[in-house]
């Protein structure tokens, strides 16, 4: 079947809705009497006024945040633009590469959730861009080492197969560096499963009866960091 493309401008949609409004208003109400509602009805116009500007400018703040970021990516704090510009980097797309491979998967043009990734990251104690790259080129053997090991966990746990979807998101290589931080980390199993029930919890992952402490302990009593 042929793929249709087609955009919705909700913000035109909005503005004929309005005049048609507008009309009616001064058509149904234009004795003295109106004089009310017709003023509260001006109020509520530039009220929409200035919530269009302000999206606009919200939108242009944004797109030169993404820029400057893309331009001094390692100087940067991570959040979830920041991190979506490591994603391109050539150290990450390597990694997410080999993970791809492991699995006799594709790799997808779509990241991880940015909002996830930040959050594993911080849990782990990153910070910054520069901060994860460093510790994304230290612990690439570590990842390598534990990588079949996590996904036969998150298959035991949530029957995720990505061999059944045949496509791994990008940054998925930073979903390992979270785990392989904190359980390389803490000598301690005790503070191991603390730490990583934390970050499930950040996440929210836990499902139905399986919590993040039952989580934090299926990964502390399997995956081992050497």
């Amino acid at each position: 079947d042929p793929e249709f493309r087609f955009e919705i401008q909700i913000r035109t949609i909005l503005q004929h809705a309005w005049a048609e409004i507008e009309h009616d208003l001064g058509y149904k109400a234009g004795d003295l009497a109106s004089q009310k509602i017709r003023r509260r009805f001006s109020r509520l116009a530039g009220l929409l006024e200035i919530a269009d500007q302000e999206f606009v400018s919200i939108r242009e703040d944004l797109d030169s945040y993404v820029k400057s970021v893309r331009e001094n990516a390692a100087a940067v704090e991570l959040d979830a633009v920041s991190v979506v510009t490591i994603l391109e980097r050539d150290e990450v797309m390597a990694a997410d590469r080999w993970i791809a491979d492991l699995l006799k998967v594709q790799l997808s043009a779509e990241p991880f959730y940015p909002y996830y990734l930040v959050r594993m990251l911080h849990a782990a104690g990153l910070r910054g861009v520069r901060e994860t790259l460093s510790s994304l080129e230290a612990r690439t053997q570590q990842i390598h080492d534990s990588a079949k090991c996590y996904f036969e966990i998150i298959d035991e746990l949530w029957g995720i197969r990505f061999e059944e979807t045949t496509q791994l998101p990008r940054g998925y290589s930073l979903v390992l560096l979270s785990h392989v931080l904190i359980l390389a980390s803490e000598p301690l199993a005790l503070n191991k499963v603390r730490r990583l029930a934390e970050m499930y919890r950040t996440i929210d992952q836990a499902h139905g009866s399986i919590t993040p402490i039952d989580i934090a302990n299926k990964f502390v009593d399997k995956m081992t960091i050497a």
